[in-house]
């Protein structure tokens, strides 16, 4: 498997070491004795606060939680990581739910260090591996489509298996009827993610619902221009079903009655997300901005110098501001303090984002290094406390 390794300033390793100290001395936060067991016993649980403060200054390489259209241009070797991951696992341990958990925390590993940690530290115990999961079986979904081989037609045709998959394994759970046995490694982690999946309408069977509709609309509309209606029903279905996600994964026995501003801090950090990505995504076939807006103004979607384009940039911005708001104020009648934690270090992910599209001027750029450095990551992690 490539090297992952990061390397940081020794300022940065530094504050990590201060941190892991803290998380044994347990100087900032308590660590919690789980299960009533006595004090001094085998096993204890480090603190998540600690913990997904840690992983936030371990990112370096960070990839975002949601699945996105247009790839980045290492997403293709991310699929050979993919399938070496995928063969490293022994013939002996390829039956039964534990290969499937060591491939996705893997895979997840791989691709996202910060998406593992988060995992790791915040999502409820009991369903650390579903969650890994999840996030490997999407990226695999996702890389597929945006970079594999083949044309249109063999993308869709993908895409159609896995749609199908997800029925046949919800009915395999609800009835049990088998599952087909030409199952790829990758293909497993979803059989095996559904079967533990006894709830009606469950927020894993959103996520996978609207996950499984983004993904078919990526397909349709790739080399597109999309309408402004379109763009909004995509950030909807992205947004309800990271959000679904998220509650079912972390604090899931806490439940919280459906409202409309339980996705609004998600469908901000997709509009952020869709402007951080334009260029690149353009590139790739996948056009977020509206058509009636670019007629209206004679301009293309490369032309992010024009007045009119930085004027629908700083537009989309306050357009996630005030859903970062909202989403805030949310999260803070949340009673999970991992729910908490977890929504606002999402939010302030894209809030650092956004802080730099408008330094910029909102004249979009190709790449954004600085929202990986050190500072960033120390930012991110202070506003995930506040």
């Amino acid at each position: 498997m490539p090297s992952t390794s990061v390397v940081l300033p020794w300022s940065t390793w530094a504050m990590m070491a201060i941190l892991r100290m803290s998380c044994r001395c347990r100087i900032f936060f308590p660590v919690p004795n789980p299960s009533g067991r006595a004090a001094g016993g085998r096993y204890r649980q480090k603190s998540p606060a600690v913990g997904f403060f840690y992983s936030l200054l371990c990112l370096s390489q960070a990839i975002d939680l949601t699945t996105r259209p247009g790839a980045p241009a290492h997403s293709r070797a991310r699929i050979q990581t993919m399938s070496t991951i995928s063969g490293s696992i022994q013939p002996a341990r390829r039956t039964g739910t534990g290969a499937s958990a060591a491939l996705a925390s893997a895979v997840t590993r791989a691709a996202s260090r910060q998406s593992w940690y988060t995992i790791r530290f915040l999502v409820d115990r009991g369903r650390v591996d579903d969650a890994w999961r999840a996030y490997a079986y999407f990226r695999w979904v996702d890389d597929r489509i945006d970079e594999g081989e083949g044309d249109a037609a063999a993308r869709a045709d993908f895409l159609r298996r896995q749609q199908a998959l997800v029925e046949a394994a919800y009915r395999a759970a609800s009835c049990g009827r088998p599952m087909p046995a030409d199952l790829g490694p990758e293909e497993q982690l979803l059989a095996d993610l559904i079967s533990g999946d006894t709830e009606v309408d469950s927020g894993l069977q959103t996520y996978l619902c609207n996950m499984m509709a983004v993904l078919a609309f990526d397909v349709e509309r790739r080399g597109r221009l999309i309408s402004a209606a379109e763009l909004d029903r995509y950030i909807d279905l992205l947004a309800a079903g990271v959000t679904a996600a998220l509650f079912h994964f972390i604090g899931h026995d806490c439940p919280v009655a459906p409202s409309a501003e339980r996705a609004r801090a998600v469908g901000g950090a997709c509009v952020i997300h869709q402007l951080r990505d334009l260029i690149e995504d353009c590139a790739n076939g996948y056009v977020n901005i509206p058509a009636e807006y670019l007629a209206t103004h004679g301009i293309t979607p490369g032309d992010v110098a024009h007045p009119a384009m930085r004027r629908w940039v700083a537009g989309r911005v306050a357009l996630a501001r005030d859903c970062f708001r909202e989403g805030r104020a949310f999260i803070a009648r949340l009673g999970n303090a991992r729910r908490r934690l977890a929504g606002r270090a999402y939010i302030a992910r894209f809030e650092y984002m956004a802080n730099i599209i408008e330094r910029d001027g909102y004249l979009l750029r190709a790449a954004y290094p600085e929202r990986k450095t050190p500072r960033a990551v120390l930012w991110v992690a202070s506003r995930a406390f506040i």
